[in-house]
This record gives structure tokens, C-alpha cells and sequence, in this order.
């Protein structure tokens, strides 16, 4: 944790002294439930707060879940606490527009407090043309507890609607044998998840912004759909961000 904590700030310093100013977003956001990579996480209401800092391209974000609800995925027996983080991130990132093209990398280190789980990290790749819907392609590395990868193409695409837009997108994603194995319990690589989102942003003053959003995910792989007690979920969620800097 201390070297985590020793990089970001070294990350920062340096930023500011090449880049420039530092700025700075803070975001609460209520989901009705914890969907992840077409896994039902958390089948209940969560609060997931998060806030970054960052300059020119340099970022340092952290994220959090808390369970709103003493019943989750595991039961109501094994269920963890209402009021309790489960899930803790920090995210180290850098990207870069090239003009015609643009490019992320990152690191993420999860913590799993509350639960009994192990710690992992991974490391993030992502890139894609500065084109009509975005085309964007993500390559994510677990390089501590799962040593899998987990790949996913996506596109983006604003419609203007009436004071907001509809921010609409579209994600499929990819396991290897190693991510599969272990979030999904197939022993064997393939397309895992397809999801649909929308989002609806409303700009209000003192850098506030409202955003209801709604996402529909899907299982894909018919083993993968077997052993996942939900095959297709929806879920809705609230979100209120501030960039204070």
C-alpha cells in the first residue's frame, strides 16, 4: 500500500511540474445493482463514490462500493453488512491524444475489504481512431491473483435530446481461459458479455452535473450462461459529479 501510495504521489508531482495545473472531479453514484462483466456482483442497491485528480494527461483516480442491503450474490447468510465498503480501487492512468488516433494505459489495484477475498491488480491498454462512434479496444491483465486477460470492443455514439443528449453504448467482451476460469467457472477462452448502455447528463451550475443512466448486459457463451445463476440483467443508476478544480 505504501508503494502504491509513494507512485501516485510521485506521478502527480511530476505531472504538475511537465503539465500543468491539477484538476479534479468528485462523483457519487447509486446503481440497483453491482453489474460486472455480466456477472451480477451485487444483487442490490450500491453506493460506488469516486474522485480523481489529475494533469495534462496523468490521472489518479479512487473508487469505492458500498453494500446497501444485507443480502448479495452469496445469500442473505453469507451476505455482508448494510452500510459496509466491499470493494476499494485505485487507478493510476495515462492518456495521450495523437490527433487522428488516441491511446490509454493503466494500473489498478483492488481491495476487497469486508469480504475475505484477496487483493489483485491489473494493468490496462486501450486506444481507438478519433472517428464516428468511437471505436475503441480494451485490453485489461490481471498480473496478481488471476493472471487472466479480459479484452473488449466498444463504440459510443451522443444523440442531442431535448436540454441533454443520449450518450449511448455498445461494449462485447472477450475472457482467456485464465480470466474465464476464475470469474465465470469455465475452464476455456471465450466471448463472455455484450452490453448496452445509455446515459443522460444534465449540466447544472457550480460544475455539477446529473446523469441518469441505464445499462442491459448479457452472458454470451451458452457454458458461461449455464453457470451463471442470471443470464441477462438490467439495471439502472444516479449519478451527481463535480469538477471542483
Amino acid at each position: 500500500m505504501s508503494r502504491i501510495l509513494f507512485l501516485t504521489v510521485t506521478i502527480i508531482a511530476i505531472g504538475t511540474a511537465y503539465a500543468g495545473p491539477v484538476w479534479g472531479t468528485a462523483d457519487l453514484t447509486v446503481e440497483s445493482m453491482y453489474l460486472w462483466r455480466g456477472i451480477v456482483s451485487v444483487d442490490a442497491p450500491v453506493l460506488q463514490p469516486w474522485a480523481a485528480f489529475g494533469t495534462g494527461g496523468f490521472s489518479v483516480t479512487g473508487w469505492g462500493s458500498m453494500e446497501h442491503s444485507d443480502e448479495n450474490y452469496c445469500g442473505e447468510e453469507e451476505g455482508y453488512a448494510s452500510g459496509e465498503f466491499t470493494e476499494f480501487d485505485l487507478i493510476l492512468d495515462y492518456t495521450h491524444d495523437f490527433g487522428p488516433a488516441w491511446v490509454y494505459a493503466g494500473f489498478g489495484k483492488y481491495w476487497y475489504p469486508n469480504t475475505g477475498f484477496a487483493s489483485t491488480s491489473e494493468i490496462y491498454l486501450s486506444g481507438g481512431p478519433n472517428v464516428v462512434l468511437s471505436p475503441t479496444l480494451n485490453i485489461v491483465a490481471d498480473i496478481e491473483e488471476v493472471n487472466g486477460v479480459y479484452a473488449s470492443l466498444s463504440a459510443a455514439h451522443s444523440i442531442p435530446v431535448c436540454c441533454t443528449s443520449a450518450d449511448l453504448s455498445l461494449g462485447i467482451g472477450y475472457g482467456n481461459a485464465d480470466h474465464n476460469a476464475w470469474y465465470y467457472g469455465t475452464d476455456k477462452g471465450a466471448l463472455a458479455d455484450l452490453t448496452l448502455g445509455a446515459a443522460f447528463p444534465f449540466a447544472l451550475p457550480a460544475g455539477l452535473t446529473v446523469t441518469p443512466t441505464a445499462e442491459l448486459s448479457t452472458l454470451l457463451d451458452s457454458e458461461i450462461k449455464d453457470l451463471m445463476q442470471d443470464d441477462t440483467n438490467f439495471r439502472g443508476g444516479l449519478s451527481v459529479t463535480w469538477n471542483f478544480l
